[in-house]
């Protein structure tokens, strides 16, 4: 986990990088792929006060993904 690319969300460390690996995020690729609403449901409470859908717009810009709705 500690080489984790996930650790480039701005704000991310170790309990958050933890947290989406738990919800089956590995990478931000993973991340650029994930369904905003199911994520937010996985990630529980994280995910009701953290804004899921600005992570998977900065993992979709960090792949070359901008094109697709969060």
């Amino acid at each position: 986990m500690a080489d984790s690319d996930l650790f480039a969300l701005p704000g991310a460390g170790v309990g958050l990088v933890w947290m989406l690996n738990t919800a089956g995020v590995r990478s931000l690729r993973d991340l650029a792929d994930a369904d905003g609403p199911q994520l937010t449901r996985d990630l529980g409470l994280i995910g009701q006060i953290m804004d899921v859908g600005d992570w998977i717009v900065f993992a979709r810009k960090a792949c070359e993904r901008p094109d697709v709705a969060p």
